[in-house]
């Protein structure tokens, strides 16, 4: 059995830290602690608002251990401080939260400061190398935790994948291939089981889907969930996922990872995900040394494949050498994490969305009867796909796939009509509560409404307020395609008892009660969406 430390005890160290930390109040600050309470190792901001959860001495260390496996489902600290703020009417400033020994964090709160950052100062601020600590055993020196000329060596090679040419070539070809395994495993298993676990099949999806237009290959996931069988590499990504984002909710995992066996059994799980990103790496190279053995006359490049792998492996990096294998990994796994997870996070909420407000079908199935075939979206077609989208971008608002995330001001900023930022700020921000926020989308914020992102004559707008998908079209592509696919081909409803079996949130910031999530970096649902699926009989 594992070594454990249980909540209460985090709880009594919680109270002693807090103890001792008051006893020596006297001894270690002076009174502008006392009236502008902020974690030892930074300094008073009276222009900023910490509430009541801001201690002296510690900050928002309390609300930290306390929100250590939380979600932001309306429990955690910047949500209720973010509610408290309102209540006090403080909500002319921005909200900030310090920990000690790790600084201050700044909590944008709007689309415009996101701009700002993001764009017209983005190099005014990096990931840091706090960042890439918390994430670095997963991501490794991938684009997500890549600043400088790291980061744009990914981001140009990943650029060339995703063109109009590959969406109506790869792209579609392994979402058309996938959409149809699909459909195939929800028909066995409906016919064996009676029910049907979508939320594990579209992880099962995504991950073929990406694996097949990214890497040429085919891991064979749904043909293992359509079996009953689990994916090791899933298993083991999905606990790294979930390790790693409770790394950034406790600042002091280094610690208390070692005292609960968390360590241990994340060393464990990256190996399986490095041996999964080894072995697509190793059979791509022994592919290209059969070649060369066969025919030693090269045109000058290593790989005729087109795919994404081929785009690394034919890249240089900063320094101009190509990149090594260390470096391909961390590019495979990132690249997984990205094509994988966020898309079937948007897919599970989506029809959970859907099957709330079956009139929503209606409409979908009108559009699915648009295509020549149903379950093969053209990329031409995609925008013509107006209620679906819209179905699917007010699924991404209210459930991002990322909700939360932050970077590190490398020098004094401003940003225009909010917060000042101080050099070594961190500047952080929450899509899950920006999109309850009424100052941004009226008082139905909370509600799902997909005719918002309808103009007046029913075509579908983007919409510059939403930072969840970021434009993301890879995402956006394959999950309009799986909805038209998934309802014109199917009646769906929930399982007799999910409602009534599966533990739901509501909160104030919510408009209606919705599952629990999964503690991760992305988000998913915590529990099973398990739907009874008809096949439709065409009349």
């Amino acid at each position: 059995m594992e070594p454990s430390l249980p909540s209460v005890e985090t709880l009594v160290l919680a109270v002693l830290v807090a103890a001792v930390s008051v006893l020596a109040l006297g001894l270690l600050t002076n009174s502008s602690m006392l009236t502008h309470p902020h974690a030892l190792g930074t300094r008073p901001r009276p222009d900023l608002f910490g509430g009541s959860r801001e201690l002296p001495l510690l900050g928002s260390l309390i609300d930290s251990l306390r929100d250590m496996g939380r979600a932001p489902e309306g429990e955690s600290g910047v949500v209720k401080r973010f509610v408290e703020r309102r209540e006090v009417g403080q909500t002319g400033k921005s909200m900030s939260f310090t920990l000690p020994g790790m600084g201050r964090f700044v909590v944008l709160e709007r689309p415009e400061h996101l701009e700002h950052v993001q764009r017209s100062r983005f190099d005014n601020y990096e990931k840091g190398e706090a960042q890439r600590t918390t994430m670095g055993q997963i991501f490794g020196g991938g684009i997500f935790v890549s600043d400088g000329a790291r980061w744009q060596v990914h981001r140009k090679t990943s650029a060339k994948l995703f063109t109009n040419s590959t969406y109506r070539g790869i792209i579609s070809t392994s979402t058309h291939r996938s959409t149809a395994q699909l459909l195939d495993a929800i028909d066995h298993l409906s016919t064996q089981r009676g029910e049907v676990d979508l939320s594990r099949l579209f992880f099962s999806l995504t991950l073929d889907a990406f694996c097949f237009m990214a890497f040429s290959t085919d891991p064979g996931a749904l043909l293992a969930a359509e079996a009953g069988q689990l994916n090791p590499f899933a298993v083991a990504l999905d606990y790294a996922q979930t390790q790693t984002q409770k790394r950034f909710q406790n600042r002091y995992w280094r610690i208390t990872e070692r005292l609960t066996g968390a360590a241990a059994k994340m060393r464990t799980n990256m190996s399986t995900v490095h041996a999964f990103a080894d072995a697509i790496i190793d059979a791509r190279v022994a592919q290209l040394e059969g070649k060369r053995a066969e025919c030693k006359e090269s045109a000058g490049r290593d790989d005729d494949k087109d795919d994404l792998l081929a785009l690394y492996m034919r890249a240089r990096g900063s320094d101009g050498e190509k990149l090594t294998k260390a470096q391909l990994r961390d590019a495979v796994i990132n690249l997984l994490l990205a094509g994988r997870d966020t898309t079937a996070s948007a897919l599970s909420w989506a029809v959970f969305r859907i099957l709330s407000h079956p009139k929503l079908v209606t409409r979908i199935r009108f559009e699915a009867d648009s295509l020549a075939d149903p379950t093969k979206l053209p990329f031409d077609q995609l925008k013509d796909m107006s209620w679906t989208r819209a179905v699917l971008e007010e699924t991404v608002r209210l459930h991002p796939a990322v909700p939360n995330n932050s970077w590190t001001a490398l020098g004094d900023d401003q940003i225009p009509n909010g917060p000042r930022i101080e050099k070594g700020d961190h500047v952080a921000w929450c899509d899950f509560l920006q999109a309850r926020d009424p100052a941004i989308w009226g008082d139905d914020a909370g509600a799902f409404r997909p005719e918002r992102w309808l103009d007046d004559e029913g075509k579908f707008k983007m919409d510059s307020r939403l930072h969840a998908f970021n434009g993301e079209m890879l995402a956006t592509f394959e999950s309009v395609a799986v909805l038209l696919a998934l309802f014109s081909s199917f009646d769906l409803a929930f399982a007799p008892d999910y409602l009534a079996t599966t533990p739901m949130i509501q909160t104030p910031l919510c408009a209606e009660p919705t599952p629990q999530y999964r503690h991760s970096l992305t988000m998913p649902m915590a529990q099973p969406l398990r739907v009874v699926a008809t096949r439709r009989v065409e009349s």
